[in-house]
């Protein structure tokens, strides 16, 4: 089996790419310095499940810290999903963060990378690359014209990768995720923050029209292109990761009022700058180049969630008493 090394692996995907390797029978090194985006104890919370593995070790650093010789890169799988998340953080002086945690950190993992001939680089990159596509289907062919700073620094750090792989043959899978969502989502995350709103009675800021379309796709379908992308054939590609069938946020809104049994109280505000109306992920390339082919639809998906969000207050209930 494989040596997987992943970046990020406290984070949501992260933690569950890394339980999905492990059952593989893959030795998995996680690497995250839980930066404080969100709670610290979410992140350790992600980690639980992976403590007692004996395959998995975990590194607390970050990225441009990491000494050459403290990871086994050569010959490994490097998953890099570490960064800086957030459309809307990532004006202003939060800039500066998303240039740190998305681009410089990139540059400084494949400095690494270079001199330790890895098997290949997986690269968790974002739909938030493209910006505004005429016919709503976004095409990895497709001109990329990010619309906030945050899409501007994926697409950096998509380009460098590709620079590193021409210039220092490394192997490549840049994945270009679409509205992730599923079990131990980041609380900021419109899916976790309808089934919350929902199930406190709380209203959620709705930006811009109910007839906004995302193409969400649930975690462990992201998951299986990440693994899949060890038997990828080709030594380099830009591969969409999505589900393929958008839905709009009045259906999101009303499936999430349908598993809780609650109304969800909405305040409507202008569109937030930056944010992109419709979101449709062609996933053509990814059924040819990896097998893929989602398998959890949206209503299912959250169904899922909101039985995890249940199960985890329930715990934390129990601790507290």
């Amino acid at each position: 089996m494989a040596i997987c090394i992943i970046t990020g692996a406290a984070g949501f995907i992260g933690s569950h790419l890394a339980e999905t390797l492990l059952e593989q029978g893959h030795r998995v090194v996680g690497i995250d310095s839980l930066t404080t985006n969100y709670a610290r104890s979410i992140k350790l919370s992600n980690l639980s499940a992976l403590r007692g593995d004996p395959k998995f070790t975990f590194i607390e650093k970050r990225i441009e810290h990491l000494r050459h010789d403290e990871v086994p890169w050569a010959d490994a799988y490097v998953f890099h999903l570490a960064g800086q998340p957030g459309v809307r953080d990532s004006w202003g002086s939060g800039f500066q963060d998303f240039v740190q945690n998305n681009i410089v950190a990139s540059q400084c993992l494949l400095e690494v990378l270079r001199m330790n001939r890895p098997q290949r680089l997986i690269l968790a990159s974002s739909s938030s690359v493209y910006g505004v596509v005429d016919d709503h289907l976004m095409r990895e062919s497709d001109e990329t014209t990010p619309l906030s700073p945050y899409g501007v620094t994926k697409l950096a750090a998509e380009k460098l990768c590709l620079v590193y792989a021409q210039e220092y043959s490394i192997s490549t899978a840049i994945l270009r995720f679409f509205s992730v969502f599923g079990p131990r989502q980041r609380p900021d995350m419109l899916a976790h923050k309808l089934l919350t709103a929902a199930s406190d009675q709380e209203s959620i800021s709705i930006f811009g029209s109910l007839d906004q379309r995302r193409d969400f796709t649930y975690v462990s379908d992201i998951v299986r292109a990440c693994s899949a992308s060890i038997e990828m054939v080709a030594p380099t590609a830009i591969i969409n990761v999505a589900s393929g069938a958008p839905v709009s946020l009045a259906e999101c809104i009303r499936v999430a009022e349908a598993l809780t049994g609650r109304s969800i109280p909405l305040v409507m505000t202008e569109r937030q700058a930056g944010d992109v109306a419709n979101t449709h992920g062609d996933i053509s390339k990814a059924r040819v180049m990896l097998n893929y082919s989602p398998l959890i639809s949206f209503q299912d998906g959250l169904r899922r969630q909101w039985e995890w969000m249940l199960t985890e207050r329930r715990a934390h209930a129990q601790t507290v008493m």
